[in-house]
């Protein structure tokens, strides 16, 4: 990818162009399935990936053979950064959350290498290895909201603060997400998550549209809220 179409990503606002131009040479962009993963648990650390569009979900195995989401990243994200950064294996898995996921995958040797020798970078860098752990926190959020439909409303909210555009008390979340990644997200059976999703579609509260989905802010937030 071009320097400038690096600067465009949210991870590198502010670094100049000249920071990324060994960057850009070591990079390559993907185009994800749903639940097509990026890696898996335990591999080497080898790439940083930027999200450009949908959403890549942080994903491990209990003993029972149960998976355990530890966070979700969107548009401008970085995922992985920490275990190229100590050099240790993926903790967990990168899997693909959403339809068309689209990744900036970033050599992990280059971004140490650039991160060492540039100020700038490092910043950057460091900012996104924060907003890593608000994706964790933000995860628990949505497991402590209470009921399904409180769940289900938490997570559309976050998704719409975190990647959306507001409009008028609505907001247009650009990542199509299918009603078995929402079931996983929120914990939930896959049957209750189709009944309520389609409960919203008929009032009005959650709209598809091209590209993504219409949310009626002003409904989900009261839905944050029901016991």
């Amino acid at each position: 990818m071009a320097t400038r179409g690096l600067v465009s990503i949210r991870v590198f606002t502010g670094v100049p162009q000249s920071s990324l131009t060994s960057l850009s040479v070591a990079t390559s962009l993907v185009t994800l399935r749903e639940r097509e993963h990026l890696w898996h648990c335990g591999q080497y650390p080898s790439i940083v990936a930027i999200v450009v569009r949908g959403l890549v979900q942080i994903v491990n195995t209990t003993a029972s053979g149960e998976p355990t989401i530890f966070g979700i990243f969107g548009p401008g994200q970085a995922v992985g950064l920490s275990a190229v950064m100590e050099g240790k294996p993926y903790p967990a898995s990168a899997i693909a959350a959403a339809r068309n996921t689209v990744v900036l995958k970033v050599a992990g040797s280059e971004v140490v290498a650039v991160a060492t020798r540039d100020a700038d970078v490092a910043r950057a860098l460091a900012k996104a290895l924060i907003e890593h752990t608000n994706a964790l926190r933000s995860k628990i959020e949505v497991l402590s909201a209470g009921s399904i439909q409180a769940r289900i409303a938490v997570l559309l909210l976050g998704l719409a603060e975190r990647y959306g555009d507001e409009m008028g008390g609505f907001a247009f979340l650009p990542i199509e997400l299918s009603r078995g990644t929402i079931a996983s997200l929120v914990s939930a059976r896959v049957e209750t998550v189709i009944r309520q999703m389609t409960h919203w579609q008929r009032e009005g509260t959650v709209t598809k549209v091209d590209g993504g989905i219409r949310l009626d802010l002003d409904r989900l937030r009261g839905a944050s809220h029901a016991g």
